[in-house]
């Protein structure tokens, strides 16, 4: 997967399969709360893990607000939030 930042949109064929488009957000605007996210990657699962998945793997997590995030996670993380579930899929 790649994501690339075009200075201009490229014109969608209607038949054309080729190419998938995907739909940003808008700039700092944040999912709905209690919506539901899939997150992909070769990260590890676990806090102790220490091996890494050589399959791509998946999981849907719910989507908690920013406020929540910056009360009960401040000290994970200071550049983003997310959430932790133990549920992964390959």
């Amino acid at each position: 997967m790649s994501l690339w930042q075009l200075t201009t949109p490229i014109q969608a064929s209607v038949n054309s399969s080729a190419i998938g488009f995907a739909t940003l957000p808008l700039q700092d605007s944040d999912p709905a709360a209690d919506s539901v996210a899939t997150v992909s990657g070769w990260g590890l699962t676990s806090e102790d893990g220490t091996k890494l998945p050589t399959d791509l793997l998946k999981v849907s997590i719910p989507v908690i607000d920013r406020a929540t995030c910056s009360t009960d996670y401040a000290a994970v993380s200071s550049s983003g939030c997310s959430t932790t579930s133990s549920t992964w899929e390959i």
